[in-house]
């Protein structure tokens, strides 16, 4: 924390006042301050994913592994920095990392995560469906034309009701996104040396499209995308 800035950070409690002398995480702007920090810690470190403070080492195997670690290490050391070990998973071939399962070949949503929305009650209210619509946007790149099937639901969101009845068009999406949850698309990590390709799509309400790599004699798909219209764009002429 520099010098000038840690009375900022002061907190009067009835045993005293307290200031923090290194940055919180708890400060505005804390965390992208951090990240363009350890973004400098790790530049030029291609195979170190960092988001915050969880850092993924991908390496493609386990000689390559052992030398990154070694790097790592050191940039670690030079800036100063120490890591926690029992939060640490060294030589593992699937971890959990932000919501996600990854592995050497796909990535995932967390169980967790999927029930979440499995177990979610039919919403009678517009704050219960805004909680369904945001925990269906976790996982919208694993599901084609997400936007498109939720364009139901998310129609009830206009207005200034409190309380929602879904008609049968609207409880028939809320339980097809049910049901694509269960079979959401497992999607790939990307192949430097394969052939990428970008289909699109697009109707009156909702534009889509796949993000998509050739392996093997076919298209694997590596993220889905798509959002609904706004109703100027929708009256744009074809």
């Amino acid at each position: 924390m520099v010098t000038d800035d840690i009375p900022k950070t002061a907190i009067i409690t009835p045993f005293g006042v307290y200031e923090f002398l290194r940055m919180s995480f708890g400060l505005r702007n804390a965390a992208q301050t951090f990240q363009r920090f350890i973004d400098d810690v790790f530049r030029g470190l291609n195979f170190v994913h960092a988001y915050v403070d969880d850092c993924l080492i991908a390496s493609p195997d386990r000689e390559s592994h052992l030398k990154h670690l070694d790097l790592v290490f050191e940039r670690l050391q030079k800036h100063g920095i120490t890591v926690n070990v029992q939060k640490c998973q060294i030589g593992t071939d699937s971890l959990d990392s932000l919501g996600h399962i990854i592995d050497a070949q796909v990535i995932r949503p967390l169980r967790t995560k999927l029930a979440t929305i499995l177990d979610y009650p039919e919403p009678t209210t517009i704050k219960q469906l805004r909680t369904f619509n945001d925990l269906v946007s976790f996982c919208r790149r694993f599901i084609p034309k997400c936007a498109l099937l939720m364009k139901p639901l998310t129609d009830q969101l206009r207005g200034n009701a409190k309380s929602i009845n879904l008609d049968d068009t609207a409880r028939k999406a809320f339980f097809t996104i049910k049901e694509l949850i269960v079979k959401a698309t497992m999607l790939a990590h990307q192949d430097t040396r394969a052939p990428i390709s970008i289909a699109v799509d697009a109707s009156n309400s909702a534009v889509g499209g796949v993000l998509q790599q050739w392996v093997n004699n076919s298209w694997q798909p590596l993220a889905f995308f798509s959002r609904r219209l706004l109703d100027t764009e929708s009256r744009y002429k074809h």
